[in-house]
């Protein structure tokens, strides 16, 4: 939500509390909106909200394939587009617009699922310290994108509405290199409609292009260095040093964090800690890569 702690501090004489009713809207019927746009599981498991972190929803989704993941996207602009243009001709105060980005992450190389009791999870990894450090870049016209979600985009739409402007510093990620800024623009007035038709003139080769960027960059910078893959879609391929790089990861897991090898910490309770070890281990011993491509 955009500009929430400036709401959240009425003017004198108004409901203290008037606020609430805006924040409310936004986690109820944003995500009910969400879910109506996407519509079609046969791409993709729903997604479904992760946490919330103050005035953001976060949420999570598993595709199948990478073909499934631009209806996410899709569904994800489109979910903004509307709640910002019902947002813009409100009157009473009821809503907030809104702003967004989205990246992927995968595992259990590069990034960890880790258990913070309850029978909650939490994602842990470089490639959430990026998603959530462009997020900051994000605005009601401008839905930020990793790169690696940019390439995928680019690898399965013909036109896909994807910018580059310049790269942008990143505290604590890439600080040395910088970070391609991409991203898709979210429309929410029919000026802004006309004045995009000005932005990103492209050239001869853009889609190509960009995609090279975005692959010589995962090459070069990225963690994990290598274009996102999903087992059994047989449109993508894993490196040639993804089995190395996972045999590591699930024994460095299996030691150190679901304590499979080992006793659990003192302070843990044993048997919670085998039957959530046990569980976590059965999903990363889904990974394993696809076996070719076509």
């Amino acid at each position: 939500m955009v500009n929430s702690s400036r709401h959240k501090r009425p003017s004198s004489g108004k409901n203290i509390q008037a606020w609430l009713i805006a924040v409310h809207n936004f986690f109820h019927d944003f995500q009910k909106d969400l879910r109506k746009n996407h519509g079609n599981e046969s791409v993709g498991y729903p997604m479904s909200a992760w946490k919330m972190l103050g005035d953001e929803i976060i949420f999570v989704a598993e595709p199948r394939a990478l073909r499934t993941i631009w209806p996410y996207v899709e569904a994800f602009v489109k979910t903004m587009n509307e709640w910002n243009e019902l947002t813009r001709t409100s009157t009473d105060g009821s809503r907030l617009f809104v702003k967004g980005s989205a990246w992927l992450a995968g595992f259990p190389v590069a990034n960890a699922v880790i258990d913070i009791g309850g029978g909650k999870e939490d994602y842990v990894g470089p490639s959430m310290d990026t998603g959530f450090r462009i997020s900051k870049y994000s605005t009601p016209r401008k839905m930020m994108l990793s790169v690696d979600l940019a390439w995928v985009i680019l690898q399965h739409e013909k036109d896909p509405p994807i910018q580059f402007d310049k790269r942008i510093e990143i505290k604590g990620v890439y600080e040395d290199v910088g970070y391609p800024c991409l991203w898709m623009e979210t429309i929410s007035s029919q000026y802004q409609q006309a004045e995009s038709a000005f932005w990103g003139v492209r050239g001869k080769d853009w889609r190509r292009k960009m995609q090279i960027l975005c692959e010589k960059f995962i090459e070069e910078h990225g963690v994990p260095d290598f274009c996102p893959f999903i087992k059994n879609d047989l449109s993508s391929k894993a490196p040639d040093s993804y089995l190395r790089l996972l045999e590591e990861t699930r024994s460095c897991l299996r030691k150190e964090i679901y304590l499979e090898d080992g006793e659990p910490k003192k302070y843990a309770d044993k048997m919670a800690v085998r039957k959530q070890s046990a569980d976590l281990m059965r999903r990363i011993s889904k990974f394993d890569p696809p076996s070719h491509s076509t």
